[in-house]
């Protein structure tokens, strides 16, 4: 198989995460079939496919179209992130915007990408070549989540309370908007193990009535 190359890149003097990827599945292509797990294999056709069109020698008539719109669908996510300097939206509410159609498109298959891996239905390249992609969150909301956590323990001991609602900074409001709204999930059942686990570590936290 000929030397793996990517179009447009400009020369850094360390690998990037592109450069790792293709260099680990250039040595994986030269592998004798029958030792591939069945994962890799599935990893190689996509691989295979994209260094077709990045090389432009080989044909394309055997690949599977879910190869080809997934691939595509890949590409046009990289174009805006780069294009951007942002990952699409599906809501912008805050801004009180609208958002193209090609935006939302693509920031539903991101969504979808993610619910596929946490279903299995994606394979190991699929899932590395998107962390490849500048800004790549596998898990967003948790990650969100995580730093709103953060937040309301640094406040909790700095000043050795809660916050509240009537409080005249903004901050302080949004912090304990966002306790509420936990308490709230937790009361009708709606809150993950996990974060009731954390949330109950917290120092001076109650579930209220």
């Amino acid at each position: 198989m000929p030397h793996a190359v990517w179009p447009d890149r400009i020369p850094v003097p360390y690998p990037t995460p592109i450069d790792q990827l293709l260099s680990a599945y250039t040595e994986l292509a030269q592998r004798p079939p029958k030792r591939l797990t069945p994962d890799r294999s599935r990893s190689l056709i996509f691989f295979t496919y994209e260094q077709t069109l990045a090389i432009g020698i080989g044909s394309t008539d055997l690949v599977p179209a879910r190869v080809i719109q997934w691939t595509t669908a890949l590409h046009a996510l990289e174009a805006f992130v780069a294009r951007n300097g942002r990952w699409p939206r599906e809501n912008n509410r805050a801004e009180r915007s609208s958002i193209a159609a090609e935006e939302r498109r693509l920031a539903t298959w991101v969504r979808s990408q993610r619910s596929a891996a946490d279903l299995g239905r994606r394979c190991t390249y699929q899932l590395d070549r998107l962390a490849c992609i500048p800004g790549y969150r596998d898990r967003p909301l948790e990650d969100r989540w995580n730093a709103q956590l953060l937040g309301y323990q640094g406040f909790l001991l700095q000043h050795n309370r809660a916050p509240v609602v009537s409080s005249e900074s903004n901050a302080e409001k949004r912090l304990a908007a966002w306790a509420a709204k936990q308490r709230f999930a937790y009361r009708n059942r709606r809150l993950a193990a996990r974060r009731i686990s954390l949330l109950g570590q917290l120092p001076l936290w109650t579930w209220g009535k």
